[in-house]
């Protein structure tokens, strides 16, 4: 794969041989901007850097406007494909990003938003490089470091009276804010696209915001925040942070997936042309308010039926709208939840919808033992609506036992009477289970209770405040 700046880098050895890269101002980008991008890209170009600064963490769009910008000698690049570039942005780590939005709420005043954004995006990624921060940013030593904190973010080192270890601050930096947390640590295993992030925005925003442009105001610098007005388990910050730079917002700062976090707290904070965020602005919001609302109401049912039997465990099923499945299972997983089944082609489920088109028992057995032997790396998972149905289903070869709407007492009964007779036999108890009673359910001797009721949770109460930045009082 060809890096972005290839010709951009060859150029520019040949035509400045002698001279420190972009060691002259471009327009009005501080000079010193320009010569730490120039030296952090070169570095990347040499393999010096991660693979993944090759963008900055940009949108294509983005990077080339600040290599026009900040290198206008070279020219108009040509763009990489699409695909391409993308597979690029997937590997960005979660730190790089993190660190970026530590970076940019400390930049000084007198500093241009974006120009504050870009070079926060050098500094992490030299961060994260394995030699010394001043020769990855083409500083001449260490004494250099300070200074330049001192000049754009100067906050950022108030109060330290010596060099430090610069890199070991900026990685601290990039740790999460501590919070609770809902016990959702596989949140993030979900991966959402560039295609679907970008169907949000176009189905919000296909071709243009009127009011903002009949208003004049979409060139104005602003900023966004997204506060919670209620205690929160959060979910999909890291959905609505790609959003909003996909639409060119800068992110300062966000709470991660999974975090509890009290009333009041803001959960994204964000800054840039009004245009931007004013796009981005529903989108996240309506994103945040359902997988918090999600996310929430999940925690506080896996929290009560761990109160009752920390052993059981909480699956939500795939019984919500077409095309919320990624959604709600992050949603889901950030408030500490599991998945049941997320497709026909994952687990074997007989339902009693199947047996209506067996002629009895005894077929399903004869077909379930005909077929054991694909079946070695899976288990077979019966529905039973009694007893009954639930000594019948161990007859045909479960492994698990799945009871539909049974009450508590019934199940009770049930379970003692399986568990007499196979101490192995896993079971699952689902159908009509929601926070009301989950509790109940949970000391009945199931192993887990299945639930589609947290993917049709009240949303949470997300305000979004937009103001201009830097604001009067400058805070």
């Amino acid at each position: 794969m060809a890096h972005p700046l290839s010709n951009w880098v060859s150029h520019h050895r040949q035509t400045h041989p002698a001279a420190p890269y972009g060691s002259t101002a471009a327009g009005d980008v501080p000079a010193d901007i320009v010569h730490i991008l120039a030296s952090v890209l070169r570095h990347v170009q040499d393999g010096e850097l991660p693979l993944f600064a090759w963008t900055l963490g940009l949108p294509q769009p983005s990077l080339l406007s600040l290599i026009e910008r900040c290198f206008p000698e070279i020219g108009p690049l040509e763009r990489m494909d699409d695909n391409d570039y993308a597979d690029i942005g997937k590997i960005v780590p979660e730190r790089y990003r993190q660190l970026v939005a530590a970076l940019s709420a400390h930049r000084a005043d007198s500093l241009n938003p974006e120009y504050a954004d870009w070079l926060a995006r050098a500094i992490a990624a030299a961060a994260l490089g394995h030699r010394e921060l001043w020769r990855d940013l083409g500083l001449s030593g260490h004494e250099s470091v300070p200074a330049l904190f001192q000049r754009h973010f100067p906050s950022f080192s108030a109060g330290l009276t010596r060099v430090p270890d610069w890199k070991s601050l900026l990685l601290a930096a990039a740790a999460p804010h501590p919070q609770e947390h809902a016990g959702g640590e596989f949140a993030n295993a979900v991966f959402f696209d560039e295609a679907q992030i970008d169907s949000w925005i176009g189905e919000d925003a296909p071709l243009l915001d009127l009011t903002t442009q009949l208003l004049g105001i979409g060139t104005r610098p602003a900023r966004m925040r997204l506060r919670s007005r209620q205690a929160t388990v959060v979910a999909c910050t890291e959905e609505a942070v790609r959003l909003v730079e996909r639409c060119g917002g800068r992110v300062e700062r966000f709470v991660p997936s999974g975090s509890r976090v009290a009333a009041g707290q803001v959960l994204l904070s964000a800054t840039g042309r009004a245009d931007a965020l004013l796009r981005a602005w529903k989108v996240a919001q309506n994103l945040l308010e359902y997988a918090c609302g999600v996310a929430t109401a999940t925690a506080a049912m896996v929290d009560a039926v761990r109160a009752v039997n920390p052993d059981v465990a909480v699956l939500t099923t795939r019984k919500h709208p077409p095309g919320l499945r990624k959604l709600a299972l992050k949603a889901t997983l950030a408030g500490g939840a599991f998945p049941h089944r997320l497709g026909l082609g994952e687990t074997l489920l007989v339902f009693p919808q199947h047996r209506a088109l067996l002629d009895d028992w005894d077929v399903l057995r004869e077909r379930l033992a005909r077929v054991c032997g694909a079946l070695s790396e899976k288990k077979v998972v019966i529905e039973a609506h009694d007893l009954d149905d639930a000594w019948q289903a161990l007859a045909a070869g479960a492994s698990v036992i799945q009871f539909d709407k049974l009450a508590p007492d019934a199940l009770r009964a049930a379970c003692n009477a399986l568990r007499a007779h196979d101490g192995e036999l896993a079971l699952i108890a689902a159908g009509g289970i929601h926070a009301g009673n989950a509790a109940d359910y949970a000391g009945c001797g199931v192993d887990a209770l299945v639930t589609s009721s947290l993917h049709y949770a009240p949303p949470a109460d997300i305000g979004v405040g937009i103001e201009p930045w830097p604001a009067a009082d400058g805070v």
